[in-house]
């Protein structure tokens, strides 16, 4: 996989930008009924920022391949398809030409995705609040991208931040918590995610965390 070199800042812990804290702090509500913690809902957002971070960076290199200049669904399609990390938990996002289903994989018994569910998620229906994010991140790539593909990357959003928020409140519910925690999260991204992507996407939160820790000293 291609490790982005743009850290935006909700990736580096500095600000809720661009990624709003209180739309992803809400998701977790809203897919766990039970209570995020602030440093959870930081850890989720710098894991969304930093999966979006690495889809605008493989689809505007597939856009520049094929002598395009704004990233389109096929572009992100195609960079998807070529990550294997991330094709591996793209299986959870129905890309097509002009238009994204927001579904999450359902996981079987032994945690794996089924790529051939498709069940939306609670937050799917709300994708479109992704939007601005997704706009400043694109913008944060120098890169332009249609509408269809915002819509697209708004969905892949979506879809993410709901499914990590799921994990991470099974997580809390087997030991009958209340709270969503950071330690959730990363708990989620170690069961959805693996190799380079798993890795990274762990040094970003930390990152995020230690910069929220710095901002209260």
């Amino acid at each position: 996989m291609t490790t982005s070199s743009t850290p935006t800042e909700a990736s580096t812990g500095k600000s809720a930008a661009p990624l709003k804290l209180s739309l992803v702090q809400r998701t977790i509500k809203q897919q766990t009924k039970l209570v995020p913690e602030k440093r959870a809902t930081v850890a989720l957002a710098a894991a969304a920022v930093y999966l979006l971070d690495e889809v605008v960076q493989g689809a505007l290199e597939a856009t520049r391949d094929d002598g395009k200049q704004k990233i389109s669904p096929r572009a992100i399609n195609s960079a998807i398809n070529r990550d294997t990390e991330l094709h591996a938990v793209g299986a959870q996002w129905l890309v097509r030409s002009g238009s994204a289903s927001p579904v999450r994989a359902a996981r079987n018994r032994a945690g794996s995705a089924d790529t051939t569910a498709t069940e939306k998620t609670k937050s799917g229906s709300a994708a479109h609040e992704y939007g601005g994010a997704v706009r400043r991140i694109v913008k944060a790539h120098t890169a332009q991208a249609s509408g269809p593909a915002l819509q697209v990357l708004s969905a892949i959003a979506s879809s993410y931040v709901g499914g990590l928020a799921d994990i991470a409140g099974e997580l809390a519910n087997k030991v009958d918590r209340k709270t969503v925690t950071a330690d959730d999260i990363l708990g989620a991204v170690g069961v959805q995610l693996r190799g380079e992507l798993k890795t990274q996407t762990e040094t970003r939160i930390n990152d995020a965390l230690s910069g929220l820790a710095a901002a209260k000293e």
